[in-house]
């Protein structure tokens, strides 16, 4: 059974839409902050997000960070130093940010083992569409991940994770009556079919 799309979901909060004005047209750059922001890891931001990053106002930063305001700016130094500067940067900067990522790195590891179920949420999140999320991930993020988790997996948007959860239940919920009252699910009677 296809999975619904996500509902327009607020930005971070506070944050209005221009504050992801300029990432939005840069392929990937929000999976790159996201990633860098989950790990502590400021060196997979690539050039052209680094670009992207440098145009945030910042009266921006504190409200898509706000549980963290040491990325923010990190990344603002990270992004703003000359190419060849960044290296060293990341090198200094990822201990600290590593510390800060101690709780965040918590809460992505009842999802972290299962193959592909951290970009199949990321996609979700930067999508709004929940059609890639597979049936283990499904069930990891419904019984694993509590609602002080998503705050913190994604500050930006703290309704993402409850929307997300409350979206897969009722799709378990739908597969589950048809299940019990057909037998099958209908992908499972196409797949039956000659």
């Amino acid at each position: 059974m296809p999975l619904p799309l996500l509902p327009p979901l607020p930005f971070g909060v506070g944050a209005s839409p221009q504050c992801w004005a300029s990432l939005a047209g840069i392929q990937g750059c929000v999976v790159e902050i996201i990633t860098s922001y989950t790990t502590g890891r400021i060196g997979v931001i690539s050039p052209a997000c680094c670009i992207a990053i440098t145009n945030i106002q910042s009266d921006c930063w504190p409200k898509l960070f706000p549980l963290n305001p040491l990325f923010p700016a990190g990344l603002k130094t990270f992004c703003a130093a000359p190419p060849l500067l960044r290296p060293s940067i990341t090198s200094k900067l990822e201990p600290q940010l590593k510390k800060e990522q101690i709780g965040i790195t918590q809460c992505w590891s009842s999802v972290r083992n299962i193959t592909g179920c951290v970009a199949q949420i990321v996609e979700a999140f930067s999508s709004a569409k929940t059609d890639d999320i597979g049936p283990a991930c499904c069930k990891a993020i419904i019984s694993t991940i509590d609602n002080k988790c998503w705050v913190k997996m994604f500050p930006f948007n703290p309704f993402f994770g409850p929307i997300l959860v409350h979206l897969l239940l009722d799709v378990a919920k739908q597969e589950l009556y048809m299940r019990e009252t057909v037998g099958y699910l209908p992908s499972e009677f196409i797949r039956r079919l000659p």
